[in-house]
């Protein structure tokens, strides 16, 4: 599939009942493949972006270069990508924060 295809920067009217809820609110999406979930999980990225920091957590280093191209329609930084395995394993810089795991706990260090 191309990537121009795949990307909707036009939401509709179910999916944009989902985007005018706050920020500060946790949603969860559930749908079918194809029904706009990663669509929205941009756009919400967009909504982020104004209030500070925020990242794409998803499962596969293949989907990172999807979802680069509809970050990058919208004018986002596709470095706050991450797949899991690198979340994980390498820490993830939240605005001067690293988070990683270390055994059973999560570690995180502060930049001042």
């Amino acid at each position: 599939m191309r990537l121009e295809k795949w990307f909707i920067s036009n939401l509709d009217d179910s999916q944009r009942k989902i985007i005018v809820q706050s920020i500060n609110d946790d949603i969860i999406v559930q749908g079918a493949a194809g029904s706009g979930k990663t669509n929205l999980a941009i756009h919400r990225a967009l909504q982020a972006k104004g209030k500070g920091s925020y990242a794409i957590v998803i499962f596969t280093i293949a989907l990172k270069r999807m979802i680069a191209y509809g970050m990058q329609a919208l004018g986002l930084d596709k470095e706050r990508i991450a797949y899991e395995w690198a979340w994980i394993n390498r820490g993830f810089d939240l605005t001067g924060d690293v988070y990683w795991e270390k055994g059973n706990r999560n570690i995180s260090v502060r930049s001042y």
